[in-house]
């Protein structure tokens, strides 16, 4: 996921500015499709989810306008962490000292 928490708080909340119109729309929809066929229980049933799910989609509008004020507002992001390269591993002979590939075999030292 992301590290910067403002950020997902943004992208969470443009997912649910995005997909929580559907499921209004679903719901009412429902709504009035139970009510023509007279099942007056699952009319009120999915009225009443059309409304909360209309609550939830302006609390999502109001949290995603507040975080992306923030984000835009807010102080600069400092440089880019730069990644440590992971040298090998204790012992391995495969590489020199330096950390590239050794050239050749060590030299014998005669006395």
């Amino acid at each position: 996921m992301h590290r910067d928490p403002l950020r997902a708080i943004v992208l969470r909340g443009l997912v649910a500015t995005v997909l929580l119109p559907v499921v209004i729309a679903a719901a009412l929809g429902l709504r009035a499709l139970l009510d023509s066929l007279g099942d007056a229980e699952g009319a009120v049933l999915c009225g009443r989810l059309g409304i909360v799910a209309a609550l939830m989609w302006v609390a999502a509008l109001a949290g995603t306008v507040a975080g992306t004020a923030v984000a835009v507002l807010g102080p600069p992001p400092g440089p880019p962490r730069r990644r440590r390269r992971r040298g090998p591993p204790p012992g391995d002979q495969r590489f020199g000292e330096r950390g590239g590939p050794a050239k050749g075999p060590p030299a014998r030292s005669e006395a």
